[in-house]
């Protein structure tokens, strides 16, 4: 918010992706009963089942949709939040000289990196939905699981710039990260998760969330000296 023209200019990706994100979800809104159906017909297995099957499917397209729009968001605006991530690592203290990489094994790199978030968000979005296929409480644990894998993908996406400027490029470092302080990994990545999951918010507090997990990132990275 001090800088508010690096503020608008970081709300243009996520409100493009919104979008497309908003439009997706109308058009599973109008679909989801008819592939439900399809699935479990309701001559089979009866409306209440076809109900479930409706919330297990929901669960794990908005899993994979969120991802999907985080992933992309940050690839489209990187230029944006890699300077609002290190004028935030700069006001917080001495930052490590940054690690250049060629630009060619660069585009290789987050390309891969990329393309294997969404494979392993769409693993989960299948485990998430045959979680909500298990009778009475599958749905509930089908939708703590998926908000807890999506917090802590979404961690994991938005610690990359401060990583990386400390020479952690790959993702096996960010997860051994991340699991290695789980809590607070899980305690920054579900509300964001959550605030990406509403299209109109997400537009304002993305900027904020990069800002915020370089704030994580120094933290985890520096344990005796928090970061505020």
């Amino acid at each position: 918010a001090t800088q508010p023209r690096l503020f608008l200019l970081g709300m243009v990706p996520p409100l493009v992706m919104s979008a497309v994100l908003v439009a997706g979800w109308v058009l599973l809104g109008m679909q989801v009963w008819n592939v439900s159906g399809w699935i479990l017909p309701e001559s089979v297995g009866g409306g209440v089942l076809q109900v479930v099957v409706a919330i297990a499917i929901t669960v794990g397209v908005v899993l994979l949709s969120v991802m999907a729009y985080s992933t992309l968001t940050l690839t489209l605006g990187a230029p944006v939040y890699d300077v609002i991530s290190a004028g935030v690592d700069r006001e917080l203290g001495p930052v490590p000289d940054e690690t250049h990489e060629p630009v060619a094994r660069m585009l290789v790199r987050v390309i891969g990196q990329a393309v294997l978030t969404l494979f392993l968000t769409l693993c989960g979005a299948v485990v998430c939905f045959l979680i909500g296929l298990v009778p009475v409480i599958g749905g509930v644990i089908g939708v703590v699981a998926s908000v807890a894998f999506g917090g802590y993908m979404v961690s994991r996406e938005l610690i990359g710039p401060t990583c990386e400027r400390r020479g952690l490029m790959s993702l096996a470092q960010r997860r051994r990260l991340l699991v290695q302080n789980w809590r607070a990994a899980l305690a920054f990545g579900i509300p964001a998760y959550w605030l990406i999951s509403i299209p109109i918010v997400s537009v304002v507090v993305f900027p904020a969330m990069v800002a915020g997990a370089t704030v994580l990132t120094r933290n985890l990275l520096e344990p005796g000296e928090q970061h505020s």
